[in-house]
């Protein structure tokens, strides 16, 4: 049996968290307030986010921001 890995960039682990939540991308964007793209951009690692889109990204997940930066 493989253990998974747990997503170590900010990236991998907001689409691990959408997935999880069982969202696509614009159900995503919309509850986040954000356009599809720009969560591509996040998703795929092109653009950084800022602190109140961390927020709205774990409100619209239902889950902590530490889960989304990774503050282990």
């Amino acid at each position: 049996m493989t253990a998974r890995r747990k997503p170590s960039t900010f990236a991998e682990r907001l689409k691990a968290l959408r997935e999880r939540a069982g969202l696509s991308v614009a159900d995503l964007a919309l509850k986040a307030g954000l356009s599809r793209q720009v969560l591509y951009r996040y998703e795929s690692g092109e653009r950084d986010s800022g602190w109140s889109v961390v927020q709205r990204l774990a409100d619209a997940l239902d889950v902590a921001t530490d889960e989304l930066r990774d503050s282990s």
